[in-house]
């Protein structure tokens, strides 16, 4: 999954959804710091209503993350080895 608004609704819309993968919190703020603010910005009119609503609790523990950094990361960033 993006970490990302449209990533977020995705996952949003999983029936039975019970968790999501992130990296610890501690490297994800860091990593969305340096994230794509212009990826953001182009899924947020489309997503934030939705994901402000959800009723999943991990969706909206990410998502306010993501919203705080305004910014995007795709997932690939953590195919890289560090």
């Amino acid at each position: 999954m993006d970490y990302d608004p449209a990533g977020l609704l995705i996952a949003a819309a999983l029936p039975g959804l019970a968790g999501l993968i992130a990296p610890p919190l501690e490297r994800l703020e860091r990593d969305l710091a340096q994230g794509l603010a212009e990826r953001y910005q182009a899924q947020l009119p489309m997503a934030a209503a939705a994901l402000d609503a959800s009723p999943s609790a991990p969706v909206r523990r990410l998502w306010t993350i993501i919203r705080r950094h305004g910014r995007a990361l795709p997932q690939e960033r953590y195919l890289r080895s560090r």
